[in-house]
């Protein structure tokens, strides 16, 4: 049965967050109800929707050919997609702060930009979690997917801090029916 758990939060000062977000406080963690052996009933009209959907797909599937070579178009959208996500940490860069950061560690010296480097960072830990899960057949390692285990904010300074998740052994056996089913 799905809850919701109240938790407290201890205060990291050494976090480097402002003194307001890293105040101890408690907060509520939202623990859902595990997918595997819920019960799904669908009417008439929406399963035949779905068959219709399922098969359209499956069509596309065989009619679609992929692209030659994709590896340009592949690196481009995950750096955009690491750099977006960043974004939400409140890890703001421009292009040109990335791109020196990036000359800078290709040619062996450390980055300056303490910003650019962590962005960096998203960026080949992105690209590690791709290869792990081409490496592995597609199969997704639920002991290397992260647990976010502090607090965070969402946004520039002064946006909305977030707590950590419930304990990451509740997640864990929550993700593991979905991971195994991906």
């Amino acid at each position: 049965m799905a809850k919701v758990i109240r938790r407290q939060w201890q205060a990291d000062l050494g976090s480097g967050l402002p003194r307001k977000d890293r105040r101890s406080c408690a907060y509520e963690a939202y623990v859902p109800d595990p997918l595997v052996g819920r019960p799904l009933t669908l009417d008439g009209d929406v399963a035949a929707d779905v068959a219709d959907a399922e098969r359209a797909v499956t069509e596309l599937d065989v009619a679609a050919s992929a692209p030659v070579d994709t590896e340009a178009l592949a690196r481009l959208l995950l750096r955009a997609e690491s750099v977006a996500s960043s974004k939400i940490e409140g890890l703001e860069i421009g292009g040109r702060r990335l791109l020196r950061a990036e000359a800078a560690r290709d040619l062996g010296e450390e980055p300056s930009d303490v910003t650019a480097a962590e962005v960096l960072g998203n960026i080949a830990a992105m690209a590690r979690a791709i290869q792990s899960v081409e490496e592995s057949s597609g199969t997704i390692a639920l002991d290397h997917m992260p647990a976010r285990s502090v607090r965070n904010r969402t946004g520039s300074a002064g946006a909305t801090t977030i707590p950590a998740p419930p304990p990451s052994s509740r997640l864990r056996r929550r993700w593991s029916p979905l991971c195994s089913t991906i």
